[in-house]
């Protein structure tokens, strides 16, 4: 009987933890709010989850809690949308409340975020420590799940928030902490759930390796695949658990396309006036300064259509460049070792310092 008893709480709690699908009406809820999530459709997400709080949860099964998680889905929705206030709003009713299912932690793991979004780093590091003192003084639950569980995930939130907040070395630090760390669970649905969050965690620590060399392109294409490791999973592609991969990714895709209209319209423009004032070597520096810093798309293909109209005109042509050089060394050395998604980023560095260069 006690084993019995056991096994339903942990099932239970596996379920909430998750937002599954379980039997009753306010489920169906979650799960219509994540697939919109899922499809990028963030406003009408808010929408519906919004709709959903003001008529409340159907059904008998741990409605109180029902709405707790809902309003979780819509703080994280927030989030994404860039609604600080109305995220910190959502996250305060479930600090609040301090559910024996939706414990507080997860209120300040978005208020961490949220903070953080903000550029508030002082308000981050507040929100994480008062959750963290949650998690190990407060009183426990049957239902809640393991104190391990909850501080690893909300060291996730903190990891997050570093990075947006451009603290990369601690971002990698935490993330290497809670990819390293126990769960402290037996129950193969949250070891599952684990496992596919540690693989999407792994490609977000190459997100940074990325971003230190300078390849914003590179970095959210590795911020993509992290995100798209918990769409494809099977213990997390119904649940909101993708929020924060989700903010990772949006943040650089912002950052890149901020940085390639710069570029575009002060790089091209720069490189067309010298070259009309008869000034062909600045115009191929600056075409070629050009290429190197756009992502992949047309103004990136003018650049490179630029530089080699200008090449084959100069007296003197230019040879690799000693940080290509390097790059290629590096490509050369991490080939030999096997990891070959290392080798294509690093020979992609060095293309684009010099793209003139044919033998790369």
């Amino acid at each position: 009987m006690f084993q019995t008893r056991q096994r339903l709480i942990a099932s239970v709690t596996a379920l909430l933890c998750m937002a599954q699908p379980i039997h009753a009406d306010w489920a169906d809820d979650v799960n219509q709010i994540n697939s919109l999530t899922q499809q990028g459709k963030h406003p009408e997400a808010q929408h519906f989850a919004s709709e959903s709080l003001a008529r409340g949860p159907g059904g008998l099964l741990f409605a109180g809690t029902g709405t707790l998680i809902i309003r979780h889905q819509r703080a994280s929705i927030r989030l994404l949308l860039g609604d600080i206030a109305g995220a910190i709003e959502d996250a305060g009713v479930i600090v609040r409340a301090n559910s024996d299912l939706l414990k507080a932690d997860a209120g300040y793991a978005i208020r961490i975020l949220a903070k953080a979004a903000s550029g508030d780093a002082a308000g981050a590091e507040a929100e994480f420590l008062a959750g963290s003192e949650i998690i190990k003084t407060g009183p426990t639950s049957t239902f809640a799940p393991a104190k391990g569980f909850r501080e690893n995930f909300l060291i996730e939130s903190g990891a997050v928030a570093n990075l947006l907040l451009g603290r990369l070395d601690q971002a990698e630090a935490d993330l290497a902490q809670i990819i390293a760390a126990d769960f402290e669970t037996s129950l193969p649905m949250l070891i599952d759930l684990v496992e596919t969050k540690k693989r999407s965690w792994t490609k977000t620590r190459e997100t940074i390796a990325r971003l230190r060399d300078g390849d914003l392109h590179a970095a959210r294409e590795l911020a993509r695949h992290a995100l798209q490791i918990l769409y494809d999973g099977k213990e997390t592609r119904n649940g909101a658990g993708f929020s924060t991969a989700r903010m990772v990714l949006d943040t650089l895709e912002r950052k890149e396309s901020q940085r390639g209209a710069a570029v575009e319209e002060g790089l091209l423009l720069q490189a067309q006036q010298q070259l009309s004032g008869g000034d062909r070597r600045a115009a191929f520096a600056t075409f070629v300064r050009a290429f190197g810093e756009l992502p992949p798309s047309a103004a990136q293909d003018k650049a490179f259509q630029g530089l080699a109209l200008i090449y084959p005109t100069l007296p003197t042509r230019p040879g690799l460049p000693e940080a290509a050089r390097r790059f290629l060394v590096q490509a050369r050395g991490v080939v030999e070792d096997k990891e070959y998604a290392r080798a294509v980023g690093r020979y992609d560095q060095a293309i684009r310092l010099a793209p003139w260069w044919a033998p790369l």
